[in-house]
């Protein structure tokens, strides 16, 4: 974890030494005042982009639909990137300015569409560990979609110039953003929470991430349409929220990428109720061996994980929780890919001799 930490601390020094070159590199952004947008927009994308990078190469061992949500989900958070390489949302929800033109296609569409696919790959996660949860349902989402935009596009606001359609395509859209970011964000908590200990803290991350995204797209609305005339708005300190979202997302990336190398780290002198925790800390939801493990607690309750202190009979209940376990892994599990081979790898002697007699 620690190593980890690290990389996260080195990636955004690199970041923000990259981000700091639109200070020096964009003199007619300096001239206009927007040179703070520019360089928050680069690190926002930035960040997005090293993040896409981590989920993508992590994968590897993962089984193919379990890849497809990642793929999904890297496009959506792609999409979103892209937007900030305009360089900001400053540029092109700013209905005042004319020097960009807001009914865009390719303004509009990536907004309106990372959301989407980002909602869509967590769906994909969540329906592959049997996670049931009305905000699953695409039909209601949707509907929840576009009664947000709905509901921003139709309530009373300042007297802005240009209204009509641009003003309900640009904020429609961050509408929508917002509405399947909350879903996206409720659905990966219900996610982390039936999820295995070795992606708990990913997914907390992503959990953060999420909340981030719907607070950036809020917050977009709320300050361009209520406050667009504010200092906040004119020295392009409203876009913070964008940079927070790709940082949060950044970390999420590594933690999965992390997770995915996930081994067996037996401790000095596992005993055999080591070797059955060990293993099923990998099982993706945990609660599909609860039954198993029952067993292993009724014995540690009765005499302690020691092997001096088991019985030939509680050392072969054991053995036989670790070959239900390592089913569920090599057969089952619907997340990751596991090979007998790989799980009896580092397995202390004693323990491969006692599987060895079960045939």
């Amino acid at each position: 974890m620690k190593r980890l930490n690290a990389l996260f601390v080195l990636d955004l020094v690199i970041t923000a030494l990259l981000a700091s070159s639109a200070f020096f590199f964009f003199p007619e952004a300096k001239a206009d005042g927007v040179v703070q947008a520019l360089a928050i927009g680069f690190a926002s994308s930035l960040t997005q982009l090293a993040a896409i990078a981590y989920f993508l190469s992590a994968v590897g061992s993962f089984k193919p639909k379990l890849k497809m949500a990642y793929v999904i989900l890297a496009i959506g958070l792609f999409l979103f990137s892209f937007v900030q390489l305009v360089p900001s949302l400053t540029a092109f929800t700013d209905i005042v300015s004319r020097s960009v033109v807001v009914t865009d296609f390719f303004f509009i569409v990536p907004y309106a569409c990372g959301s989407l696919l980002m909602y869509l790959g967590m769906r994909t996660f969540a329906r592959l560990l049997d996670v049931r949860f009305f905000w699953n349902s695409i039909i209601y989402s949707t509907l929840f979609g576009l009664a947000v935009a709905a509901v921003v596009v139709l309530a009373p606001h300042p007297a802005l110039p240009d209204l009509g359609l641009p003003f309900a395509l640009v904020f429609g859209a961050l509408a929508w953003s917002a509405a399947f970011s909350v879903v996206a964000f409720l659905v990966t908590l219900r996610i982390e929470r039936v999820i295995s200990p070795s992606y708990k803290s990913a997914m907390r991350w992503m959990v953060l991430a999420f909340a981030a995204l719907a607070f950036s797209s809020f917050h977009e609305i709320i300050v361009k349409v209520y406050f667009l005339d504010s200092g906040y708005v004119a020295t392009s300190l409203s876009v913070w929220p964008f940079l927070l979202v790709g940082v949060l997302m950044l970390r999420a990336g590594m933690g999965f990428k992390w997770a995915n190398r996930q081994e067996i780290n037996w401790p000095a002198n596992a005993s055999y109720v080591d070797v059955v925790v060990n293993a099923a800390g990998l099982v993706s939801k945990p609660e599909a061996v609860d039954i198993t493990l029952d067993k292993v607690r009724a014995i540690t309750a009765a005499h302690g994980s020691a092997d001096a202190d088991l019985s030939p009979q509680e050392k072969a209940t054991l053995v036989d929780a670790y070959l239900t376990i390592e089913h569920y892994l090599t057969a089952e599990d619907p997340l990751h890919t596991f090979t007998q081979e790989g799980l009896r790898t580092r397995l202390p002697a004693q323990f491969v001799e006692a599987l060895s007699k079960k045939g």
